[in-house]
């Protein structure tokens, strides 16, 4: 009977152990067919491993990941850089980052650190990957479980859903779920091409010119494209205490080795900046603070001046946030520029708009106007809001598409009314209608505009 029962435990365990070993199967086969072959962490840590003694690193998330360029700025600063941005990279990613850095590079003098004041408040990490320490950790499997563990204790990472993709990284981190993309990612895994040619093919238009940097070639359109600003995609919300002393952490760890830190912040586009207001000088100003008291230094990009960088060029922005080739390469430009500004002992507060207000009157401009309609009884509002000063005037003028000859006509002239009244919604549904905007009494056809189609509720 005893021996039965050991039999049977025995036999428990077997399968246990048998079906324990089937998931890890599945869950490394399902890891190999959908987790994209060629990520840019795994870009960045294998450019990374390339390089030596170097004397400035970048840290940071996809602002900066898609804005410096080290060969840009090495030119004009003399220094010797690398970009360590990844996409969504969290703070504490960071920080493994800065110390990785400063292991592997004994001429290290710099660590600049990307960010916007939005990206240190209360938003949940979403898609916690796992690429960059999987990456930075892929010859040292003890490195890998002691990283993970230290940021096993960041609230975000364990306190949602997406925790799971720790454990199971294809659940969230995945190519198109479709035959044709499975297909290509398996095919590119097993047939090893070339990381670059796999990174630039996961990722569409994207470009990589090298030292970790790489970014896509496209403008902006600020009449037709996307009208989301970086409040309305993130919202308005508290500083996070954990984050800000993360970003403390890491100042004084650079302190402490006699590593300059530098934190940039920015830039966005002016429409971007606009829309935020005085929240954002208030978060700025907070983060500041932190910064400049934990010995670093504080640059922001969101209030340069024009004669260092124009945040208000409608050519260096791709969307509400990212710069493109053309952007990244004016910015990169201006930050060598700083950095020898800086080195030299040249005072760099000149470079720099000391209040947000100061900036805002030096961009009295329409950067973009938005266009909704509302149901209003039996009839349709259509709302516009242009993205301005708040004392600037603005006049708006309101037009419907004739299908029939495909030209807009005026429903409306100029009025600094931004409403207008469709009394049919049975008439106004199906049909397109545009508002132009221009600053009150300019003699121009307009500064900006947007058309939307009403679609019935």
């Amino acid at each position: 009977m005893k021996h039965s029962k050991t039999v049977k435990r025995i036999s428990t365990v077997l399968k246990v152990i048998v079906l324990l070993a089937m998931a890890c199967a599945a869950n490394a086969a399902l890891c190999f067919a959908l987790i994209p072959y060629g990520s840019k962490s795994e870009v960045m840590w294998l450019d990374y491993e390339k390089e030596s003694d170097l004397d400035t690193v970048v840290m940071g998330d996809s602002l900066l990941e898609n804005g410096f360029n080290p060969a840009a700025v090495d030119e004009i600063a003399g220094t010797k850089s690398f970009n360590m941005c990844t996409p969504a990279q969290k703070l504490e990613e960071s920080l493994l980052g800065v110390k990785r850095a400063v292991a592997d590079n004994s001429n290290l003098r710099t660590v600049i650190f990307g960010v916007t004041c939005y990206s240190l408040q209360e938003t949940t990490y979403t898609y916690p990957g796992r690429a960059y320490t999987l990456y930075k950790d892929k010859s040292d499997p003890q490195a890998f479980i002691s990283d993970t563990l230290q940021q096993a204790t960041v609230p975000e990472y364990f306190d949602s859903k997406y925790s799971l993709n720790w454990m199971f990284p294809w659940l969230y981190n995945h190519v198109a779920l479709d035959s044709a993309h499975i297909t290509r990612n398996v095919q590119m895994r097993h047939n090893d091409v070339d990381i670059y040619e796999a990174a630039m093919a996961n990722e569409n238009g994207w470009l990589y010119k090298g030292k970790g940097f790489g970014c896509y070639d496209k403008v902006l359109n600020y009449d037709k494209g996307a009208s989301t600003t970086y409040a309305s995609r993130y919202g308005r919300k508290q500083l996070n205490s954990e984050k800000m002393e993360t970003l403390v952490r890491m100042a004084e760890y650079c302190e402490s080795r006699g590593i300059d830190f530098i934190v940039v912040n920015g830039p966005l586009p002016a429409f971007s900046i606009m829309d935020c207001g005085q929240d954002y000088e208030e978060k700025s100003e907070t983060i500041r603070e932190a910064v400049e008291g934990a010995g670093g230094e504080y640059y922001d990009y969101c209030l340069a001046k024009k004669r260092l960088f124009d945040a208000g060029n409608h050519t260096y922005f791709r969307d509400f946030e990212h710069l493109n080739l053309t952007g990244a390469t004016a910015f990169s430009e201006s930050i060598g520029r700083l950095l020898k500004f800086r080195n030299n002992g040249t005072d760099t507060e000149p470079f720099f708009y000391k209040t947000y207000d100061e900036w805002l009157k030096d961009h009295q401009t329409i950067e973009m106007v938005k266009l909704t309609s509302k149901d209003d009884g039996d009839g349709v509002v259509l709302q516009a809001t242009a993205i301005a000063p708040p004392d600037l005037k603005v006049e708006y003028r309101f037009s419907v598409l004739d299908e029939q000859t495909n030209k807009y006509v005026v429903l409306r002239s100029w009025t600094n009314n931004p409403e207008y009244l469709l009394a049919d919604k049975s008439e106004a549904v199906g049909k397109r209608y545009r508002v132009d905007a221009r600053i009150q009494g300019e003699d121009v056809s307009y500064d900006r505009y947007r058309t939307v189609m009403v679609k019935s509720s």
